[in-house]
Order: structure tokens, then C-alpha cells, then sequence
């Protein structure tokens, strides 16, 4: 099975961030550049592909130049302890972006707290957990992420609408895991497998979810189903205000880090230099113009 986040399919589905493209054979989101709409540049899938792992850095870079691109930003897990050195000299600058909370069999059992295990039952008391089609419940998923989005200040490329999730329960590899109550669904954790490895893609629930530990019910199901096999990424932390939380929360259920790694390039330096200048703002981020 391929990844998932890999197939041009799933780029389509983040039309909201930018223009889906082919270049070679990795996926990039085309975006135009608010300041000066002549310009475009260029970004891997969100939250993550598997760049530059599968891909030969020298043409890849070269391709994206040939497409009058200003700049190019990808984020990548590394579990391979490769050696980047030459994606530098091909163009590329590779830096750690942020940690990946992982469970891995291999590494024996969570040693959760008796919170979270009374967290857990409690759960399970409430709710009832199984696998849905995304199609089916699209509307009340985007729904439900919409708000939490907005409530933990999400930057705008974690808002998801309605056609991703729509688009998603369409692509090969991508499984969801709801909870039910006597009002319906209340939390949702949508994740992307392959033969190898699940991975949390989105994770939204309505008020319910809290008061009634439904995001602890569906991670414990996760673990329950899938963690015998394969390993679980559960992702990193959005960049938002409250993230402290989050980042807790994916803790109590992890054994394991990986290490996410962003690669960027400037592509066109003339250009990339000039538009920090006309529009004053060169931040931490990158492509520091936006």
C-alpha cells in the first residue's frame, strides 16, 4: 500500500492551502504569494510527505526551480538516521522541525497514570468506539475540527473544510475510529495507514469529548487495534497558544519520539530577498516573506 500522503489523490484534498502539482513524482502545493500575485511558491503536503527519503534531491530541485518557483518548504519523519549532506549540496537545507509522539510495540508498554486509567474507563462507560466511513459523517467531522481549531488557535493551514474530509474517505489508506453517545457522534480520530505504520492525520470532538474522555476512549481503542503490528505516529503539536495540553495528552499514550525534519529551499534568491524587503516582515518561519 502506498503512503497515503504520498498519492496526488490526498494533495487534492488541501485545495484550500494551494494548487495541487506533480513535480517528478512528488506532490507540491502550488500557493501565489499574497503581496505579489506574479509569484508563486511551493510546499509539500500537509502535515507531511516522505521527502526527501524516496526522491533523488538534485533533479527534484531542479524541476522546482524550472517551475519559476521563489522558495520551497517540505516537512519529512526521519526513522532512518540518514545522511542529509547531500541534499545540502543539492540545494536543500534540512533542519529539525519539531517531535513526533510515537508508540512502538518494540518498546514495551505505556505506564499510564491512575488518572488516565480512570480517564479511560470513564470513557468507555460514555461512549461507544468503532470504525465509520468518513463519507458518511463528513459534515459533522469538519464541524467538530473547525471548532477545535478555532478554540486552540490552529494556524490556517490546519483549517480543514468540508471537501478534505469528503475527499479523504475516498482514498485508499485513510480509516476513521468514532465515538458514540445517546446524542450521536461526539469525537472522531481519522488516520492514515500503510503496511508498516498508522498515522494520526486529525483528531476533533464536540464538548462532550471532554466532559466525557472521549478523546481518551479513542486513543486507548487505537492502541487496542492497531498497536500489536504496526507503529503508531500520533504527530506532533500544532503550532497554537495551547499546545501545552496537546502535547501532554499524545505523552501519556507514546514510548517513543521521531524526529520531524523540515527542508527548505530558496529558489530564486533575487526575488526571495526582495520580497522580505518590500513587505518589511522577515519572521522565524520559513519562507520568512509570508
Amino acid at each position: 500500500m502506498m503512503f497515503p500522503y504520498d498519492t496526488f489523490e490526498y494533495a487534492c484534498s488541501l485545495s484550500h492551502i494551494g494548487i495541487p502539482r506533480k513535480i517528478l513524482n512528488f506532490h507540491v502545493l502550488e500557493r501565489e504569494i499574497p503581496s505579489d500575485k506574479n509569484k508563486i511558491d511551493a510546499m509539500g503536503v500537509w502535515p507531511y510527505s516522505s521527502f526527501p527519503l524516496k526522491y533523488d534531491a538534485k533533479a527534484l530541485y531542479c524541476e522546482l526551480k524550472e517551475n519559476k518557483y521563489i522558495s520551497f518548504a517540505s516537512v519529512f519523519l526521519d526513522d532512518t538516521k540518514h545522511n542529509f549532506n547531500t541534499f545540502r549540496e543539492d540545494g536543500f537545507i534540512i533542519k529539525p522541525f519539531k517531535d513526533h509522539f510515537v508508540f512502538k510495540k518494540s518498546e514495551g508498554k505505556i505506564e499510564l497514570s491512575a488518572k488516565s486509567k480512570y480517564n479511560i474507563r470513564k470513557g468507555f462507560r460514555h461512549w461507544d468506539v468503532f470504525e465509520i466511513e468518513i463519507m458518511d459523517y463528513e459534515q459533522e467531522i469538519s464541524a467538530m475540527h473547525e471548532k477545535l481549531a478555532v478554540e486552540k488557535g490552529f494556524s490556517q493551514i490546519a483549517h480543514l473544510g468540508p471537501d478534505h474530509f469528503l475527499k479523504l474517505g475516498k482514498i485508499p489508506g485513510f480509516k476513521a475510529l468514532a465515538a458514540f453517545d445517546s446524542e450521536g457522534i461526539g469525537a472522531v480520530l481519522i488516520v492514515a495507514q500503510d503496511n508498516d505504520d498508522i498515522h494520526f492525520h486529525v483528531i476533533a470532538g464536540t464538548n462532550r469529548a471532554y466532559k466525557f474522555c472521549g478523546f481518551y476512549a479513542l486513543y486507548s481503542r487505537a492502541i487496542e487495534i492497531w498497536g500489536g503490528s504496526r507503529s503508531i505516529y500520533m504527530g506532533g503539536v500544532p503550532a497554537s497558544p495551547n499546545q501545552g495540553g496537546l502535547s501532554k495528552f499524545k505523552k501519556r499514550f507514546s514510548n517513543s519520539v521521531s524526529k520531524a525534519n523540515i527542508a527548505t529551499a530558496i529558489l530564486d534568491k533575487e526575488s526571495y530577498t526582495n520580497l522580505i524587503k518590500s513587505n518589511n516582515c522577515a519572521t522565524q518561519y520559513f519562507p520568512e516573506y509570508r
